[in-house]
């Protein structure tokens, strides 16, 4: 996003052929973004919304690779916007855009139309109850927290995915 490319724009690029497990993150720039949330009726070949541009990359994978399992990871809640009181991010909206919690849904509900999982690292307790020093600057983790946030996401992954 912050090239002003969207993730459909950066996931033509790629091939997911042979691919068994792919792993789709959003992140604070898809919230904040020029676009707006749009609904799940959004034509996914005209783009322009989240909602559109996210079920597009969904079914580029598929096609790709009809056999890869899909995680979607929503992203983490940010200090920088927003007010404590009001679960910072999650309440704060940008001017074209819907508030994170919105946006939250809306990853829900297309993981849900998809019958995909989705890991919350948007309501994570652990990070949300120590924001501030998880995030720096506000909406990056620290080196230490990188590596918590590996631990967390290979736990939640080892919930979502089957057994191998």
């Amino acid at each position: 996003v912050l090239d002003k490319i969207s993730g459909r724009e950066h996931i033509d690029k790629m091939d997911f052929s042979g691919a068994e497990l792919v792993t789709l993150a959003f992140g604070i720039n898809d919230w904040k973004g020029n676009q707006p949330l749009g609904t799940m009726e959004d034509d996914i070949a005209a783009g322009g919304t989240f909602y559109s541009n996210m079920r597009y990359c969904i079914e580029k994978i598929r096609t790709d690779s009809p056999e890869a399992e899909i995680v979607v990871i929503a992203p983490l809640n940010s200090w920088r916007y927003g007010y404590a009181s009001k679960g910072w991010s999650l309440s704060y909206k940008f001017y074209q855009s819907k508030t994170l919690q919105d946006v939250y849904n809306a990853m829900q509900e297309v993981c849900t139309h998809y019958g995909l999982p989705m890991i919350d690292l948007t309501h994570n307790e652990e990070i949300n109850g120590d924001i501030v020093n998880w995030l720096p600057d506000g909406v990056h983790p620290s080196l230490e927290k990188h590596k918590r946030l590996a631990e967390i996401l290979e736990e939640a992954l080892k919930k979502v995915l089957p057994a191998r």
